[in-house]
């Protein structure tokens, strides 16, 4: 929170510096994107500029946007898993994707373009495979991202620095 506040208050770079395991993701992430249209039989469309989308407090920067002719625009975020170690502990060996990268696809969905995506994907690259989780709106997750955005914006602008 108060790294947070710091940015919103004080337009502090919160940003950590770019280690070898992001480097090496971002240079993988336009191949992974690559693979999942062509996995999946779908448009997809890179986030090529690295935009941030916003919708009211909330916001994001998604890997890609996926179409599908039935469901309309869906978010695609990618992951890149370096080691077994870590897919077998943090992903179960792929019978779940991390809590994290989950409440990080929410939010890009709810955020969407202007209105709220109803589908998205992660595609998490592991060792040359990729394995797909696709994902439906999770309205309580959704309802408790607006209410904690609110929530903390209030925050920063009616308390006290040493608060946070």
């Amino acid at each position: 929170a108060w790294m947070l506040y710091q940015h919103f208050a004080n337009g502090v770079d919160i940003d950590s510096p770019e280690d070898a395991r992001m480097s090496w993701g971002k240079k993988l992430q336009p191949l992974i994107i690559a693979q999942a249209a062509e996995d999946l039989k779908l448009e997809v469309r890179p986030n090529a500029e690295d935009s941030y989308h916003r919708r009211g407090l909330l916001g994001c920067t998604r890997d890609a946007t996926i179409i599908c002719p039935d469901r309309g625009p869906g978010a695609l975020e990618t992951k890149c898993v370096f080691d077994y170690r870590t897919w077998m502990a943090d992903w179960e060996g792929g019978k779940i994707a991390p809590k994290h990268y989950e409440i990080q696809l929410q939010q890009q969905m709810l955020v969407g373009d202007g209105e709220p995506y109803r589908w998205g994907i992660i595609a998490a690259w592991v060792a040359g495979d990729v394995h797909y989780f696709e994902r439906q709106p999770i309205d309580e997750l959704w309802f408790r991202l607006h209410n904690a955005a609110h929530a903390f914006m209030n925050a920063v602008q009616t308390r006290p620095v040493y608060f946070f």
